[in-house]
């Protein structure tokens, strides 16, 4: 889980559908960085967002307090968000980081 302070580098850019952009992550001791760039499709009704798919794939390097045993050095890592329809039961499922406070932990910092 990143900090905001922890955000280096973000240059995100929306073109019509088109999501584009990259980021830079890191710990201020620098032991663990992801280097990552963006794409992605986001499409709209006009009042809400009804597709949004991203991915973000880059070189990671460390591990956090939940995710131990990462591999030595850099290593590639993709993740791919995309928009949950309330279909599946999974997602009722909040991320990992809000521990029942989504709202204070999609405002933090």
């Amino acid at each position: 889980m990143w900090r905001t302070k922890e955000l280096r580098e973000v240059d995100f850019r929306l073109d019509h559908n088109s999501v584009t952009g990259h980021a830079k992550l890191s710990t201020e001791s620098g032991d663990r960085t992801f280097d990552v760039q963006l794409s992605g499709t986001v499409e709209t009704d006009g009042k809400k967002v009804t597709s949004f798919e991203l991915v973000a794939q880059g070189n990671f390097k460390g591990e956090g307090r939940y995710t131990r045993g990462a591999p030595k050095g850099k290593f590639p890592l993709a993740i791919l968000f995309t928009l949950a329809d309330g279909s599946d039961i999974a997602d009722q499922i909040p991320p990992q980081g809000s521990r029942g406070w989504v709202q204070g932990y999609l405002n933090v910092e």
